[in-house]
């Protein structure tokens, strides 16, 4: 899997050291927001944390309790009652003692874990030791990759004002200095539950402005091939990542976030199967838009397409990119939004088609 991923730097614009926080509604060890995360692990040099929830099912008690998990202590999890595997952990004092070894302690990381430039000490290791005896865990092999039985809302929030800061600056937790400079959601797949990741992401970041890019697919949980169509998403996840990092911060307008839509992958019936089949294109997330932007850059069509009609055309793998603006009302003033887009068009320009005339 190493092999396929190497070959994708190629493809992959370099750009600066930025911190990325990854999370999802499907939960911490679905295939799709693995495969980013390796991905942008292994092709590039940016400081990575992943916080998500343990599944993709969170009882709703849990999406009012979660936001008060990360504010006060919790009560210690009985670990008897946990089913446990190779993969994760949840730490009580007698697991800190065994995991880090008293002062000779030694991070769990993998042999190229050093070019994080992850911030360790004493101090720090016991404001994670304290920390962590709550009701949530991380893989004792990458302790970047994190998840608890609470709501995506809650999910970043952990990463931004804890992990993030813990990780990556050395006054630790709480420090703005140390916060990731973009949110990556998903990619999310398909299902019958509430969007509660793009809710989540139209909650915080109307408050806190975070550059954040969401992905969909439209994959359903029931794929049976999501491994590898996994990493098409994140193949196509990284090129535009990749292009709106610029001087290690993300070139989004910070009255918007971008969506971008996957189409339906089928391995097995090889719809959508090659990578070389893709074509970008700027879409809206409203029907009948009218932005004369399209033309100018050489579209026949007048306005943005509509995303639903791109990412669902039966003719073509079409990747839906759409930035959305949070205020719903459309007080955002038409010259912001035409400076938002042009700003985007500027970074993918080399990657964006037009759509087809019908």
């Amino acid at each position: 899997m190493l092999k396929f991923y190497l070959l994708l730097t190629v493809a992959l614009p370099l750009a600066q050291a930025a911190r990325l926080l990854l999370t999802n509604d499907d939960g911490w060890d679905h295939p799709n927001i693995r495969a980013l995360f390796h991905l942008l692990d292994t092709t590039t040099n940016h400081k990575l944390i992943l916080s998500a929830p343990t599944t993709g099912h969170i009882e709703p008690s849990w999406f009012e309790l979660s936001r008060s998990l990360l504010l006060s202590a919790a009560r210690p999890v009985d670990q008897s009652s946990r089913v446990d595997d190779d993969h994760e952990t949840s730490l009580g004092d007698d697991d800190v003692e065994t995991l880090f070894g008293g002062d000779d302690h030694e991070t769990s990381f993998r042999d190229d874990a050093s070019e994080h430039t992850l911030v360790w000490d004493e101090e720090l290791r016991k404001r994670h030791e304290k920390a962590w005896g709550h009701r949530w865990g991380y893989d004792i092999s990458d302790i970047r990759l994190n998840h608890g039985p609470f709501d995506p809302k809650a999910a970043i929030e952990l990463g931004q004002s804890y992990l993030g800061p813990m990780f990556y600056h050395p006054d630790g937790p709480n420090h703005p200095d140390g916060r990731p400079v973009l949110v990556l959601v998903g990619p999310t797949v398909r299902d019958d539950r509430p969007d509660r990741a793009l809710a989540a992401v139209e909650s915080l970041l109307r408050r806190d402005r975070s550059p954040t890019i969401v992905f969909a697919t439209a994959n359903t949980i029931a794929d049976p091939a999501r491994e590898q169509s996994s990493k098409i998403f994140a193949s196509l996840a990284g090129k535009i990542i990749q292009r709106l990092i610029r001087h290690d911060k993300p070139d989004i307008p910070s009255s918007a976030y971008l969506h971008v839509s996957f189409p339906h992958v089928d391995i097995p019936n090889g719809r959508c199967s090659n990578e070389e089949e893709f074509k970008f294109i700027l879409t809206s997330r409203k029907p009948n838009n009218r932005n004369k932007l399209n033309r100018a850059w050489g579209c026949e069509q007048e306005g943005f397409p509509f995303e639903t009609e791109v990412v669902g055309n039966e003719h073509g793998c079409y990747v839906a990119i759409s930035l959305v603006f949070y205020d719903d009302a459309g007080l955002t003033s038409r010259l912001l939004r035409s400076r938002g887009h042009k700003k985007i068009h500027k970074r993918l320009e080399d990657i964006l088609k037009c759509f087809p005339k019908n």
